[in-house]
């Protein structure tokens, strides 16, 4: 019993993420906050590269470019910008739509076949984004006055998507690890030029001690801690067990949010929320073995393999 605990810490660190960045909001821009989260993450995973002696292959540091740019670059710039749009409630509700846009990468990219029990999933976990992102209303739906910031996070639900497929066919080679350090590595700097134009418009002003400490927050309890909390979960439970801890998240973030922010809880948060994780339950079990499902990414945000998705 107590071995749940690591994934599930895990999870609830992952969702401070959403309200640390809901609460910076206005304070922070967007680009910046990210640069600040992943260098921090990646000069903590630095000394992993140097003691393990990691050099991965011309071939293997291309694939690695390509995870980091979804994962690392764009991943939590765009989503801390969309969040200044909505709510935190909001943000990691769409967001726990991953399990099924990986489904969809996966079909496109590795040619992994779509069942008719997966696309049921696909319309049950669609029908939940869309009651959330039209407020509960045939006539917002109709009109399409949308939030802008959670149709960003269902597009960074198919950009974390492409980044854990891409990571899937490097990471037997070059190892978990150094997959997560690697792409932090390489995705960082990336996203230096975004915070480099942002300072260059507003100033340095919001560069302030407490700015620094939620660097540090983020990059080291939301990304390397619960990583690798989340790691040791995974080898003392195995994947699918695990991965039901992930589930989680959209819970501890609507508490956190009510609590900390202030955020209210509708009905079709609650309602479009459990049909979002009913179609990635559904989607994601294995045929023979049902309930069960492959545990989500590490990072940003989340799996064994890559970094956090939150």
């Amino acid at each position: 019993m107590l071995a749940y605990l690591f994934p599930i810490t895990a999870a609830f660190l992952w969702s401070t993420n959403f309200i640390v960045a809901r609460a910076m909001a206005g304070q922070v821009p967007p680009w910046t906050l990210a640069a600040g989260r992943f260098t921090t993450a990646a000069l903590i995973m630095l000394p992993l590269i140097v003691l393990r002696g990691s050099r991965p292959s011309r071939r293997d540091l291309w694939l690695l470019l390509l995870a980091a740019i979804p994962g690392v670059t764009l991943w939590n710039s765009l989503g801390y910008w969309a969040i200044q749009y909505t709510t935190a409630t909001n943000a990691t509700l769409v967001n726990a739509l991953y399990p099924l846009s990986a489904i969809l990468v996966s079909r496109l990219i590795l040619g992994e076949p779509l069942t008719a029990r997966r696309n049921a999933a696909v319309l049950l976990s669609l029908s939940g984004v869309a009651l959330i992102m039209a407020r509960g209303t045939l006539q917002n739906l109709l009109s399409l006055d949308l939030n802008p910031g959670d149709l960003v996070y269902l597009l960074n639900t198919f950009l974390w998507a492409g980044y854990s497929v891409t990571c899937r066919l490097v990471v037997g080679r070059v190892g978990a690890l150094e997959t997560s350090a690697w792409t932090l590595l390489l995705g960082a700097p990336l996203i230096w030029p975004g915070a480099g134009y942002e300072i260059s418009r507003i100033g340095s002003d919001f560069l302030t001690p407490k700015t620094v400490g939620v660097f540090i927050y983020l990059g080291f309890f939301t990304s390397v801690l619960a990583f690798w909390l989340w790691t040791i979960g995974v080898q003392r439970l195995g994947p699918a067990r695990s991965s039901l801890m992930y589930n989680a998240i959209p819970f501890f973030a609507a508490i956190l949010a009510w609590l900390i922010l202030g955020e209210s809880i509708a009905w079709y948060h609650l309602a479009g929320g459990a049909l979002i994780i009913s179609g990635a339950y559904l989607g994601s079990a294995p045929a023979a073995t049902l309930p069960r499902q492959p545990s989500p990414p590490a990072t940003a945000d989340n799996s064994s393999v890559g970094q956090t998705n939150s």
